[in-house]
C-alpha cells in the first residue's frame, strides 16, 4: 500500500527525508551555501555576472567576500524556512510565490533554477553522502 500524498504532492516519508537531509545541511549554513553557489558558478560561469553585489569579485575570492556570504546565507535560510513549513501547504505556496516573483524581477529563468537544483543535488551528494 502506497503512502498518501498531501496537497503539495509529498508523502510523509518524503517530507521526513527532506527534513533529515536538511539537518545535515544546516550544520554549516554559510559553508554549504558557498559550496553550492561556487559549484553553480563553476558549471554556469555567466551566472555570477547576474549578482551585482559580487559580479566582479574573482571566484577564488568569493568565500571571503562578505556580500557573497550574506547572499548565500540568506538563500540557505530561505530554504530552511521552506523546509520548516513543509507541512503548511498554503504558507509554502505563498513563500514560493514570493520567491518566484522576486526572481522574475531579476530576470531569472526556469532553466537557471533547474541548473541550481541539479547543483544542489550534486553538491549534497559530494559533501555529505560520500563521507
Amino acid at each position: 500500500m502506497s503512502e498518501q500524498k498531501d496537497k503539495a504532492g509529498l508523502t510523509k516519508t518524503e517530507k521526513d527525508f527532506v527534513r533529515n537531509t536538511w539537518e545535515l545541511v544546516k550544520q554549516d549554513v554559510p559553508g554549504n551555501g558557498a559550496a553550492l553557489f561556487l559549484r553553480f558558478f563553476d558549471e554556469n560561469p555567466t551566472y555570477q555576472g547576474l549578482f551585482k553585489a559580487f559580479k566582479d569579485v574573482p571566484k577564488a575570492e568569493l568565500r571571503g567576500n562578505k556580500r557573497f556570504l550574506a547572499h548565500v546565507t540568506s538563500v540557505m535560510y530561505t530554504l530552511s524556512m521552506i523546509v520548516d513549513n513543509i507541512d503548511e501547504t498554503e504558507v509554502l505556496v505563498e513563500m514560493l510565490t514570493k520567491m518566484a516573483d522576486n526572481h522574475l524581477r531579476h530576470k531569472t529563468s526556469v532553466e537557471m533554477f533547474a541548473n541550481l537544483k541539479t547543483m544542489g543535488y550534486t553538491t549534497f551528494y559530494q559533501n555529505f553522502l560520500s563521507k
